[in-house]
């Protein structure tokens, strides 16, 4: 099931492509994760936040945060993944779907500001599927409508071969 990810060239939205250079920053990580936990970035609708139409619960978003806040080994992992995020892997990677067994679901808010609507067009044509638009989600499907999330999985289940 792919909602609303990054596909193909599109490793990383515009807004966070600079990540890759900031990470290599001694303790600019460290800054990045405080930054994140500012209301106006995921706590609210319409303002800065890109990725939901109904805001992320504040809660949820600490608690996303606390592990590179608190610990010195999860940032150090972090910063080492965002130094290396680069297109090639998810282009190769997209080569790959078509050769996958079984069903996949692709669901894709019509609203998406980050990730181009071509993306969820190529990434269903590689997995010989659909897409699923919905009208009132942006980016993060599964927070602006975890019940599509949940009846395209059940979708792709109810199709699987038994036993």
């Amino acid at each position: 099931m792919l909602a609303g990810c990054d596909a193909f060239e599109h490793s990383l939205p515009p807004l966070l492509r600079l990540l890759p250079a900031l990470a290599a920053l001694p303790g600019t990580t460290s800054l990045l994760v405080r930054a994140l936990g500012v209301p106006a970035l995921f706590g609210t609708p319409g303002r800065l936040n890109l990725f939901t139409a109904r805001g992320f619960d504040r809660a949820l978003v600490e608690d996303w945060l606390r592990p590179a806040r608190t610990d010195a080994a999860v940032r150090a992992d972090l910063t080492a993944f965002l130094r290396t995020v680069r297109p090639g892997p998810l282009v190769a990677a997209a080569g790959a779907l078509p050769a996958l067994a079984g069903r996949a679901a692709v669901v894709w808010g019509r609203r998406d500001r980050v990730f181009p609507p071509r993306d969820a067009e190529r990434l269903a044509r590689l997995l010989g599927t659909s897409v699923t638009w919905l009208d009132d989600a942006l980016t993060s499907v599964p927070q602006d409508r975890p019940d599509a999330v949940a009846d395209a999985v059940r979708a792709v289940l109810a199709t699987a071969p038994k036993g």
